[in-house]
C-alpha cells in the first residue's frame, strides 16, 4: 500500500508507516532516528610498569594544507527597527474675538398665523475666507527670558542664556528649571536627550510676538545641573544669531525618533588568490643526548584487577539513503527533464518538482525524494539492535615487560582535510527578559542590555516541539549578566546557570522531557 502523508502538517507533526517515523519541521518531512543508550564502561586495570622510552625519531614533513570549505548560506535578514515617534503638532492660531451682542427688544403681542409663503431660491454660497497665519515649528513650547550673560551657569529662574553672544557659533545653553511662568519643567527637559540617535532633536529659539525672528539649533547632549540643564547644541538656520538682554522668547523642542536597527551585512567579496609558499628554512643542528641516568630496580608487578563488565553496544545507527540510480529508458522522444539538485539549501521550487524527483541537501548530507505533495527524508534498511556481548574471561598473569625498542622514524603528515565552515542563523534580543521558542534550536541567541537578562527555558506543556538532543547557543554581547531558568525545567550547569560577563557564550542541551544542561563561560 502506498504511504500517504497527511495534508497541511502541523510543526513538529509525526508520522508513522511501518517502523519508519518523520517528523514535520515547517519545509520537509525529516526520519526520526532512536538511539539505544550506551552501556555502562566496566572498570579499568591497574596498569602495568611502563617499559624505558626509546629515542625520539625524526618529525616527518608536514603535508599540504588542504582547501578552505566552501562559506556557509548568509543569516536571515534582521528585523526593521521600530518607527520614530511623531513630531508635536503646531499650536493652533488664535480665534478673533466676537462681537458684542445687541440689546433685545421687547416681544410684541402674537398675531394671527398667516398662510404659508413660497420658498424662496436659496441665496448664493459666501466667499471662502481668509487663510490663518502659519503656526510656529511644531514640538513642546515654553516662554522664557533671554539673559545676554555668556557664562555657563543658573540663568535664574524663567531665564535661558548661551556661552556665546552669536548664538550661530555657541554650543552650550543654560535653561532654568523654571520657565518665564514659574512652572518647574525638568521632568520634560530630562527627555530631550533620550533618542538613541547621535542627534537626539533640535530646539527652535523666537521672539515671542514674532516667529520669523528665530534660530534653529541641534541638541546633542544633556546635563542636569543644580537648579538648571546644560544643553549641547550646535546652530543649523535661522533669520537671527542674537537676542537682547531680557526679550520674552519662546523655545520649542522636538525630539528625534531612536535610530533602526543596523542593516544587513554585505555579502562577503570573493577570495583573493594565495600568495606563494616561502622558502622553508633549514632545519638547526640537533642538540647533543645527555646521557641516560641509571634506571632504577622495577618494582615488583601487582597482580592484575579483574575486567569489569563491558557494557552493552548501543544500536547502530540507520544506514543514509543509497543516491537512486536513474533508469535507462528506450531510445525514442526524450521526455519531460527529472529534477535532482545538489547545490540548494532550500527544498528546490523551479521547475515545480514532480514525484520521483531527488534533492540532495549539502547543508546536512541528506537525501529527499518528492512525494505525495512533499519532501521526504529518504530511508535506508533499518538495522537490527546488537546483541549482548558476552563476559570477559580471567586476564592471564602479564610477563615481565621487555625493553623498548628504539622509535622509528615518523611517517610524512598526510594532508589537512578541508575547512568545515558553519554559519549560525542569528536571533537577537536588546530586552530584559526572553522565553526560548522552538526556532531557536541550532541558532545563536545574541541577549543584550544594560540591565540584568533573565532568559526561560519553557516546560514542554507550554511550549511543544522541543526534542532530546535539541542545542541552542547563547551569547551575551551586553553588561546585563545573563540568568538561564525555568519553572518546572531542570537544567544543570557548573559552577552555576549565568553567562559569567559581556561576550561569554554557553549552549543549552535537551537531554530528556524538561531536563537540559548548560555547558559554557558560566559563574555561579
Amino acid at each position: 500500500m502506498p504511504i500517504n502523508f497527511p495534508d497541511s502538517p502541523s510543526l513538529n507533526q509525526t508520522f508513522s508507516s511501518g517502523t519508519t517515523t518523520w517528523r514535520w519541521n515547517g519545509t520537509v518531512w525529516l526520519v526520526v532516528r532512536d538511539f539505544a543508550p550506551t552501556g555502562a564502561t566496566g572498570a579499568t586495570g591497574q596498569t602495568g610498569a611502563t617499559g624505558q622510552t626509546g629515542a625520539q625519531g625524526n618529525t616527518g614533513v608536514t603535508g599540504q594544507t588542504g582547501a578552505t570549505g566552501a562559506s556557509g548560506n548568509t543569516g536571515a535578514t534582521g528585523n526593521t527597527g521600530a518607527q520614530g515617534n511623531t513630531g508635536v503638532t503646531g499650536q493652533t492660531g488664535v480665534t478673533g474675538q466676537t462681537g458684542s451682542t445687541g440689546p433685545t427688544g421687547q416681544t410684541g403681542a402674537t398675531g394671527q398665523t398667516g398662510a404659508n409663503g413660497q420658498t424662496g431660491a436659496n441665496g448664493e454660497t459666501g466667499a471662502t475666507g481668509a487663510t490663518g497665519a502659519q503656526g510656529n515649528f511644531g514640538g513642546i513650547t515654553v516662554e522664557y527670558n533671554f539673559s545676554t550673560n555668556t557664562t555657563v551657569s543658573d540663568p535664574g529662574s524663567g531665564n535661558v542664556k548661551f556661552n556665546n553672544a552669536n548664538v550661530s557659533i555657541a554650543s552650550k545653553m543654560s535653561i532654568d528649571d523654571e520657565d518665564a511662568n514659574a512652572v518647574d519643567i525638568q521632568s520634560m527637559l530630562r527627555t530631550i536627550d533620550d533618542s538613541t540617535s547621535t542627534i537626539k532633536g533640535h530646539l527652535r529659539i523666537s521672539n515671542k510676538a514674532d516667529s520669523t525672528d528665530f534660530a534653529l539649533l541641534t541638541i546633542s547632549g544633556l546635563t542636569e545641573q543644580s537648579g538648571y540643564f546644560e544643553v549641547d547644541v550646535a546652530y543649523v538656520s535661522g533669520s537671527s544669531t542674537s537676542f537682547t538682554n531680557g526679550e520674552d522668547v519662546i523655545i520649542t523642542f522636538a525630539r528625534t525618533g531612536d535610530a533602526g536597527a543596523q542593516g544587513n551585512t554585505g555579502p562577503t567579496g570573493a577570495n583573493g588568490n594565495t600568495g606563494a609558499t616561502g622558502v622553508t628554512g633549514a632545519n638547526g643542528n640537533t642538540g647533543a643526548t645527555g646521557p641516560t641516568g641509571e634506571v632504577g630496580n622495577t618494582g615488583a608487578t601487582g597482580q592484575t584487577g579483574a575486567n569489569g563488565v563491558t557494557g552493552a553496544t548501543g544500536a547502530t545507527g540507520l544506514t543514509g539513503a543509497t543516491g537512486l540510480t536513474g533508469v535507462t529508458g528506450a531510445t525514442g522522444n526524450t521526455g519531460a527533464d527529472g529534477q535532482f539538485s545538489t547545490t540548494e539549501s532550500t527544498p528546490p521550487t523551479s521547475p515545480a518538482p514532480e514525484t520521483g524527483d531527488a534533492w540532495f541537501d549539502p547543508s546536512n548530507g541528506i537525501v529527499f525524494i518528492y512525494y505525495d505533495g512533499f519532501w521526504v527524508e529518504a530511508v535506508g534498511g533499518n538495522v537490527g539492535p546488537t546483541g549482548p556481548t558476552g563476559a570477559v574471561g580471567n586476564t592471564g598473569v602479564t610477563g615481565a615487560t621487555g625493553q623498548t625498542g628504539a622509535q622509528g622514524n615518523t611517517g610524512a603528515t598526510g594532508a589537512t582535510g578541508s575547512n568545515a565552515v558553519l554559519t549560525l542563523v542569528q536571533n537577537q534580543q536588546s530586552g530584559t527578559t526572553y522565553t526560548l521558542v522552538v526556532a531557536d534550536v541550532n541558532k545563536l541567541v545574541e541577549l543584550s542590555n544594560a540591565a540584568a537578562i533573565a532568559l526561560t527555558v519553557p516546560t514542554n506543556a507550554a511550549t511543544a516541539g522541543f526534542v532530546v538532543g535539541d542545542q541552542i547557543n547563547l551569547l551575551q554581547t551586553g553588561a546585563g549578566q545573563v540568568t538561564v531558568g525555568g519553572a518546572g525545567v531542570t537544567i544543570n550547569g557548573t559552577p552555576g546557570l549565568k553567562l559569567r560577563a559581556q561576550y561569554s557564550s554557553a549552549t543549552l542541551i535537551k537531554r530528556a522531557t524538561d531536563t537540559w544542561v548548560l555547558i559554557g563561560d558560566l559563574s555561579a
